[in-house]
C-alpha cells in the first residue's frame, strides 16, 4: 500500500531489485514475477518469471512460464503496450491499450469474475503488486499507474482501481518501468530525452512496506 496515496519528500534512489520491473523491447509482451501456477500463492509471489503475449492475428492474450504451458486469459483485438501483475491470490492482472484506450483486466472480488475496466485518455500503462514479499500479504496492492494530460496517476487494488489519484504534474512523456527497488521502495523510471526521472517511494516506518513516492531528477 502507499500511505496517503501521496508523494513523499525524500526520494532514496536504488537499483531494482531482482526480477523487478522487468523491461519488455516488445509491445505485444510483459513480464512480472510471480508464484508457482496460477491462483496457488502458496510458495509466494517471488517464485518464477511469467510472460504474458498477445497475438496479433487473433488478439488473444496468454500467460506463461518456465513449465507452464500458455494460459488464454482473454482476447482483445489490436491490444498493445501490456503490464502484467499478479494480485495476493496469484490472480493475473493486465493493462494495456487497446485502439488508443487505455484498459484495465483485473479479477473483481465485488462479482467474482474478471472485469475489465477503461482508462479515459490513459497512455503508457504500468502494474505492478507494490511489495511480493510474504510478511506483506496484508497490506499490499496491485498499483496501476499511468499517464493522463501530462501528469501521473495511479489506481489501487484495494479500491477496485475505481478512484484515482494524481501522484505528479507535468511528468516526462516516457513511463518506463516501475516495481521495488533495493531500497524497498517503489520506483517509478520516466525517460525524458536521454535521461531519467524516478520516482520512488520510501517505506513507512510504522509497517516498514513502500510508502509514498517522491519526484527525483538524475
Amino acid at each position: 500500500m502507499i500511505p496517503n496515496d501521496d508523494l513523499s519528500s525524500e526520494p532514496v534512489q536504488r537499483p531494482f531489485r531482482t526480477n523487478e520491473a522487468l523491461p519488455s523491447l516488445n509491445r505485444f509482451e510483459a513480464h512480472s514475477l510471480g508464484g508457482v501456477a496460477l491462483n496457488d500463492p502458496s510458495q509466494g509471489l517471488q517464485v518464477k518469471v511469467w510472460t504474458a503475449k498477445v497475438d496479433r492475428d487473433t488478439g488473444e492474450i496468454t500467460v506463461e512460464a518456465d513449465d507452464v504451458a500458455p494460459i488464454l486469459l482473454l482476447t482483445a483485438e489490436d491490444a498493445e503496450h501490456l503490464s502484467l501483475a499478479f494480485d495476493q491470490n496469484m490472480r493475473p492482472a493486465l493493462a494495456y491499450v487497446q485502439n488508443g484506450a487505455g484498459k484495465l483486466w483485473f479479477f473483481n472480488t465485488l462479482i467474482g469474475e474478471p472485469d475489465i475496466l477503461d482508462l479515459p485518455g490513459a497512455s503508457q500503462i504500468q502494474i505492478d503488486m507494490d511489495d511480493k514479499r510474504p510478511l506483506m500479504s496484508n497490506v499490499n496492492d496491485i498499483i496501476c499507474a499511468y499517464i493522463r494530460d501530462g501528469n501521473l496517476y495511479m489506481r489501487i487494488q484495494r479500491d477496485r482501481f475505481l478512484d484515482e489519484y494524481l501522484l505528479a504534474e507535468n511528468v516526462p512523456p516516457r513511463f518506463r518501468r516501475m516495481g521495488m527497488n533495493a531500497g524497498l521502495r517503489m520506483q517509478f523510471v520516466f525517460a525524458e530525452h536521454h535521461g531519467v526521472i524516478p520516482i520512488v517511494v520510501p517505506p513507512n516506518p510504522t509497517i516498514a512496506v513502500p510508502a509514498q513516492p517522491v519526484l527525483e531528477i538524475c
